[in-house]
């Protein structure tokens, strides 16, 4: 029993069965709010994508500000999803590998989400360069409605630099945070 579904130059709509959706008084009333959509919906995408160079030498962690994302938590009560994808280069000129972290932080860099750890090893020991993908995610509930800023951060632990978007800025980077329903 299909029946077709109206929408009126007034904005009124005919033929839609309330059942099929979970808040019929907001759609009755013309709004619908992130409160009337079921858990698991999308509430709100922000991302930051760049492909902008950047190389890193320090042993403490360093803010790679071209992929920070500001989000508002609309409710306490849902999820916040971040990823990034990168392409990366970590480098070692003499020795036998390198490394570094990447970490996520919702709070300056206080604390981190979620560390990933790269890594090259040249077993000839004459040194290497590693051109990959790096990616890495946090999932977390908001715990409240207050604003806040997604950063990467990088540190090398061995090696002589971690590159982002090696290449000439040929290459491409992003970061996104979704906010999910709970």
């Amino acid at each position: 029993n299909l029946m077709p579904v109206t929408i009126n130059g007034s904005g009124s709509i005919v033929g839609l069965a309330a059942g099929g959706i979970s808040d019929a008084g907001a759609i009755a009333s013309g709004v619908i709010t992130s409160s009337a959509l079921p858990t698991g919906s999308v509430i709100q995408v922000k991302h930051a994508q760049t492909k902008s160079n950047s190389t890193q030498g320090s042993s403490s962690y360093v803010n790679f500000g071209a992929l920070d994302v500001s989000i508002t938590p609309t409710s306490s009560s849902n999820l916040l999803v971040f990823q990034y994808t990168m392409i990366v280069r970590v480098r070692e000129n003499s020795s036998h590998g390198a490394f570094a972290w990447i970490a996520i932080s919702d709070d300056g860099g206080s604390s981190y989400l979620a560390e990933n750890y790269h890594r090259n090893y040249d077993y000839g020991g004459s040194g290497c360069d590693l051109d990959s993908s790096a990616c890495g995610y946090a999932i977390k509930t908001a715990g409240s409605t207050s604003a806040r800023t997604y950063k990467i951060y990088v540190k090398l632990g061995d090696g002589d630099s971690y590159e982002i978007n090696p290449a000439g800025n040929q290459n491409n980077s992003v970061a996104t945070v979704m906010e999910i329903a709970a």
